[in-house]
């Protein structure tokens, strides 16, 4: 999944208090300013909270954002009530959730700006995947699931996890898995680089024309026996079912809820390119993901995958998927499926040579684990 950049160039000088600045040095000053005197606004998309019988499994929702301010990013809430058989039930407390449950329930996401251009296009879980990266924690929070589980009850008691929907108490074991019950996570989806520090790839929405909006695609099923981690929610064996919906429930509903808050800043100098960092709003934050290849993966021989040209090449996740219908969450990976990472650029030019070990080290070292 490149996580990557597409620049514009800017050209020309200003001034600021008498002395001369490049567009570049501008472009700094006002993101400086923006960044301290902005005023920042988190919107809930009350009108989208809710989509009724649209928001189902296998179908394709649309959430518009409103026009207004600079947008750094939507953070989304997840609430998936569900009903399970008895097979399904038994199998789930036996630990037959996958490995990227539940952020693959999403099977894409995409955000498109005014333009028509797409800044976001990628699989829910590699999305979650790359914010716990940037956030320095590991990804599903395995280190800290426990603080996202309270003791308390009802729909705004918890923001990961499995609830109850008859008695509102969340559960953290599978063996405490609920035969009726609502699935809570979040996804966020960053269109600055760094809402903090960094506004490249920021959106000027405001405007009196135009849409900008969110595509959320959900996965076909939330139950199968595909052994495919990374399309199947809840992996098991035949005879098992996980419906959508548990509206007998006393915490139930029908269909899916999404809670959309819009994260925005407002310049407090109004909106001009004078005071704006143009360079910044005309940069794309490009994060797209979802990609894959089966071709040329053979024993004892290179597999090239080919990065974008023409970009910034900030990271990339690869995943190798390796699933088995026989064990329902995919065959493990291990040294005998990667050797040796390559990074080779301009003509050949071996910059990184890795083994998985090294890799895995310098990834504990940055999460500080």
């Amino acid at each position: 999944m490149p996580n990557q950049q597409s620049p514009s160039t800017g050209s020309g000088a200003s001034a600021v208090g008498g002395k001369k600045m490049s567009a570049a040095q501008m472009n700094q000053y006002n993101r400086q300013s923006l960044i301290k005197t902005g005023l920042k606004f988190t919107k809930r998309l009350q009108s989208y909270s809710s989509l009724g019988a649209n928001a189902v499994m296998g179908a394709t929702i649309r959430v518009p954002l409103d026009r207004t301010g600079i947008v750094t990013g939507v953070t989304l809430l997840f609430n998936v009530p569900y009903t399970a058989n008895a097979t399904g039930y038994g199998e789930v407390i036996g630990t037959y959730i996958s490995q990227f449950f539940p952020w693959n329930i999403v099977t894409n996401i995409t955000y498109t700006d005014f333009a028509g251009v797409k800044h976001v296009n990628t699989a829910g879980w590699m999305l979650h995947a790359l914010n716990q990266l940037r956030g320095s924690r590991l990804i599903e929070n395995a280190h800290a699931m426990e603080g996202y589980i309270t003791s308390e009850t009802g729909i705004n008691s918890n923001i990961l996890g499995i609830q109850n929907a008859a008695t509102g108490a969340s559960v953290l074991k599978a063996s405490d898995f609920p035969e009726y019950g609502n699935i809570f996570f979040s996804l966020y989806v960053p269109l600055a680089y760094d809402p903090e520090k960094d506004l490249r790839g920021a959106v000027l929405a405001q405007t009196d024309r135009g849409e900008h909006y969110l595509n959320i695609t959900f996965a076909n099923a939330l139950y199968g026996a595909t052994g495919d981690p990374l399309v199947t929610p809840i992996a098991g064996g035949t005879g098992g079912t996980f419906t959508l919906g548990n509206s007998g429930q006393t915490y139930g509903n029908s269909y899916i809820i999404i809670d959309a808050y819009q994260h925005y800043i407002m310049p407090q100098q109004g909106i001009s390119p004078s005071n704006l960092p143009m360079i910044d709003l005309g940069t794309i934050y490009e994060i797209l993901g979802g990609l894959t290849d089966n071709s040329n993966i053979v024993a004892q021989a290179n597999k090239f995958v080919n990065w974008p040209n023409n970009r910034a090449i900030v990271s990339c996740l690869h995943i190798f998927d390796n699933p088995s219908a026989t064990t329902a969450v995919g065959n493990a990976l291990n040294e005998t499926d990667m050797g040796l990472v390559t990074l080779l650029i301009n003509g050949n030019t071996n910059v990184k040579t890795m083994a998985p070990a090294l890799m895995r080290q310098h990834q504990r070292y940055s999460l500080g684990v």
